[in-house]
C-alpha cells in the first residue's frame, strides 16, 4: 500500500503498541462497505426464510442456502476488517526505533523493510565458549561482560539458553 503518514520521530523511544505508519484506506474501506452491504443482505434473506422454515414454507435445502451464503458475507466482513487494521503499522514491542526506510507517500510491498525497531533493555549477548568449558556452563549461571563502547563498564546477565550443537570448525559452543 501506499504511505499516508508516519508517526514517529526517527531515533526515539516508542512504546509497545504505538502507532509507526498508516497506510492509505480509501480501497479497503471502500471494499470494507461493500461486504457490509453483502452481509446486510444476506442477514435479512436468512431472517425471512427461517421465519418460513418454521412455518414448513420453504425447503431444508434453502434454508441452507441461505446460511451458508451468510456465514459467507460474514467471512468476508472479518476479512476486510483484518486487511483495513494491517494498514496500521505499530510497534510490536518498546524499543527505540532507527532511520526510517521510507518516506509519506512511498508505495511499500509486503515484506517490505520499513525501519528498524530495537529493544536495548534487557540486550541479548551471543557469544561462543570453547569446548573444554562445556561442562561447567548452565543455563541460569550469571555472566559479566565489557563492551568497547563503554569502556570500564561491567554488565551482568545471567545465561538463559545454551546450543546444543558444537560447532565443529571452531569446536565452540553457542
Amino acid at each position: 500500500g501506499r504511505i499516508q503518514e508516519i508517526r514517529f520521530i526517527e531515533g526515539t523511544n516508542v512504546k509497545a503498541g504505538d502507532v509507526l505508519f498508516l497506510f492509505n484506506t480509501d480501497e479497503s474501506r471502500a471494499t470494507l462497505a461493500q461486504a457490509e452491504a453483502q452481509q446486510l443482505l444476506d442477514r435479512q434473506n436468512f431472517e425471512r426464510v427461517r421465519e418460513m422454515r418454521q412455518k414448513n414454507l420453504t425447503s431444508a435445502q434453502q434454508y441452507d442456502e441461505v446460511l451458508a451464503k451468510l456465514k459467507v458475507s460474514s467471512a468476508a466482513v472479518r476479512w476486510e476488517e483484518v486487511r483495513l487494521d494491517k494498514l496500521t503499522i505499530r510497534a510490536p514491542f518498546s524499543g527505540i526505533v532507527g532511520l526510517r526506510k521510507v518516506s509519506v507517500g512511498d508505495y511499500v510491498k509486503a515484506g517490505e523493510d520499513l525501519v528498524n525497531l530495537e529493544a536495548l533493555n534487557p540486550v541479548k549477548l551471543d557469544f561462543k565458549v570453547p569446548e573444554k568449558y562445556a561442562g561447567s556452563i548452565r543455563a541460569g549461571a550469571a555472566v559479566k561482560a565489557t563492551v568497547e563502547a563503554f569502556p570500564g563498564r561491567v554488565f551482568g546477565g545471567a545465561i538463559f539458553a545454551i546450543d546444543p550443537r558444537l560447532d565443529e570448525p571452531t569446536r565452540t559452543l553457542r
